[in-house]
């Protein structure tokens, strides 16, 4: 059984590697009997020729993570974004899918869910200045500086900057971390370089607020 947390990205082309473990991942969501829209067995022709077109042509809003684990892909889930004027901060969550062997030592699916995804999220929101979009989101993307900072610390798992379509100048940021404890020694730990790329990414912005720290999805 793997260990640890998983690293997770947003894919948005057809890579070698990441179709393989994800034909992989359908394959076994199936073979479980996740209702997912395919019979078991699934041929893995079937398999390839669904995740080829969900990547060429997503459709409105989709977005689609995966999530790794020692160079294996263990888990997807596909963002369905708002598109109302006042549900920009909103996405709902379609097509969750975990690898088995994941979930084999945990107690729950939702804990199989929450080693995932983790357990803890904050939602930030900015208002950028027009003549520094660029600076912006090399700062603030997956790859960014304020990325490497977090990634300093024990239990963060990524980072997702969103760009409203209907607005150039308006971002959202999604970091996850395993656990709310995680996070909050993240930030007693390394107050004074929190502060200090604070200071240095002021200039790019005209707006930024916290709309929100969040635990896993509420399933009733």
């Amino acid at each position: 059984m793997r260990t640890g947390m998983a690293t997770i990205r947003r894919i948005e082309s057809a890579e070698p590697g990441a179709i393989d473990g994800l034909c992989a991942l359908l394959i076994d969501a199936v073979h479980d009997g996740a209702s997912v829209g395919f019979l078991a067995p699934l041929s893995r022709e079937t398999a390839l020729r669904y995740w080829t077109q969900a990547l060429a042509s997503p459709g409105e809003g989709l977005v689609l993570w995966i999530a790794e684990s020692g160079g294996e892909v263990v888990g997807t889930v596909q963002l369905n974004l708002c598109a109302k004027d006042n549900g920009r901060h909103r996405a709902e969550l379609q097509k969750l899918l975990v690898l088995d062997t994941i979930l084999a030592g945990s107690q729950s699916l939702d804990e199989g869910r929450a080693r995932l995804m983790g357990g803890y999220v904050t939602v930030w929101e900015f208002r950028v200045h027009a003549d520094r979009r660029t600076e912006f989101e090399e700062h603030y993307g997956p790859a960014g500086a304020w990325a490497a900072l977090f990634r300093c610390a024990e239990g963060y798992l990524g980072t997702e900057l969103l760009h409203d379509r209907n607005d150039a100048l308006h971002y959202l940021t999604i970091d996850r971390w395993a656990t709310a404890d995680a996070y909050r020694s993240f930030h007693a730990r390394f107050a004074e370089q929190y502060a200090s790329l604070d200071r240095a990414c002021g200039g790019l912005t005209a707006h930024e607020a916290v709309l929100g720290e969040y635990d896993d999805p509420v399933r009733r």
